[in-house]
């Protein structure tokens, strides 16, 4: 699927097959919240493409929160760096609930810019709206200027 935020000119690629990855991961988590990071590659210095969902080794969620465990990646991650590919950003669900940004996420973001070991400015959150049966809709966000916004999508 291809995104879009044109008042900054930035087109971003997510595979179909890891959005269904995540969808999968959403369903079997339900209905605890569950997500992982975003890694990808800059095409250009404006257009992105996910190109890997990297899920923690360890989880721990509940309907309204979820932790993640980093420990145990970076192997991972070198490889993944190794291939030219680097971490772009965060997705997680919202259990029956709108896949708008809360201030926990906006807050979550702000921390990612800060952290000394992920080197973005601009990170990307994908959130997902879902209830037992299905996936319902899901936005994904630009961090900017202790901001998030909102990609559209491109049916180009």
């Amino acid at each position: 699927m291809k995104y879009k935020l044109p008042f900054r000119g930035l087109s971003l690629k997510i595979e179909d097959k890891l959005l269904e990855y995540m969808y999968s991961k959403a369903l079997d988590a339900y209905p605890n919240e569950v997500g992982g990071m975003l890694a990808g590659r800059y095409e250009s210095k404006n257009s992105a493409i996910v190109e890997h969902i990297v899920m923690p080794k360890a989880i721990s969620g509940t309907p309204n929160e979820f932790v993640r465990n980093i420990a145990g990646l970076e192997e991972l991650w070198s490889e993944l760096k190794n291939k030219g590919i680097e971490y772009l950003g965060e997705w997680h669900t919202h259990p029956n609930g709108s896949s708008h940004y809360s201030s926990t996420d906006l807050n979550a973001m702000s921390e990612v810019v800060k952290d000394n070991n992920v080197s973005i400015l601009n990170p990307i959150l994908l959130i997902l709206s879902l209830d037992k049966t299905r996936v319902k809709e899901h936005h994904v966000y630009l961090y900017d200027s202790s901001r998030l916004f909102i990609f559209q999508k491109d049916n180009e």
